[in-house]
């Protein structure tokens, strides 16, 4: 350090078959800012790298991934007709389902990444405190505090769910999972299932996404590039 221009541009152009164009930018923005930490001189802005980060974009166009197809209506309909909430783990199911595409959330707001990845930093657990409000107008909702969003990261943010007069209903779903697994200790993550020997075990956004893309392949709705929350 300071990487030279000549260095700089080794470093675009040898992962240039592998990734994208934005990966690699992402990639440069970190190095710049380790040497801004370390009050190093930047040579990022030579006319060299910045043509062989043009050309890295252009070639890396094929390493994209694209975009997933949108979760709808219709797939809520078909999870909500294909589970049973009355089973702690299809319950929490629904509840997240329900929390994530009304309340607008990403899946990484609500789930744990990994079954041994529970970070009271990153992850709402069960002791949150869950917010209902009756409005003027006769309607009610609820929130529920996040320690951490794809946006905000540590500020957190605010899930906040309408009740809806209709078996789609996120208030609904939320209140019932609480009923079902109400014996899950208050330092688990908030969408945790009872297991039948009255314990408990987390479940990560990987299998939450595998129980819905299968009922959804029964309904014929999946997708070849499968869908997300």
């Amino acid at each position: 350090m300071p990487a030279s221009h000549i260095l700089l541009v080794g470093f675009v152009r040898a992962p240039k078959e592998k990734v994208s164009g934005k990966t690699i930018k992402s990639w440069l923005s970190a190095l710049k800012a380790w040497h801004d930490t370390s009050h190093a001189p930047w040579h990022g802005d030579d006319h060299w790298v910045q043509m062989a980060h043009i050309t890295a974009n252009k070639e890396g166009t094929a390493f994209q991934k694209c975009q997933h197809a949108p979760v709808t209506i219709e797939h809520m309909s078909s999870l909500q007709k294909h589970l049973k909430l009355t089973d702690p783990l299809h319950t929490v199911l629904w509840a997240t389902a329900c929390v994530a595409f009304w309340g607008c959330r990403c899946l990484g707001e609500l789930t744990v990444k990994l079954l041994r990845n529970s970070d009271k930093d990153y992850n709402v657990l069960h002791s949150a405190t869950i917010r209902h409000k009756t409005h003027q107008d006769g309607s009610s909702s609820a929130s529920i505090p996040l320690p951490w969003t794809k946006t905000t990261k540590e500020e957190g943010g605010t899930a906040v769910l309408d009740a809806h007069d209709n078996d789609l209903c996120p208030v609904a779903a939320l209140n019932n999972h609480l009923f079902i697994n109400s014996n899950v200790p208050a330092d688990a993550p908030l969408f945790t299932p009872e297991t039948p020997d009255c314990g408990w075990s987390m479940m990560p956004k990987h299998q939450f996404m595998d129980e819905c893309r299968q009922i959804w392949s029964w309904e014929g709705l999946q997708l070849v590039d499968g869908h997300s929350f």
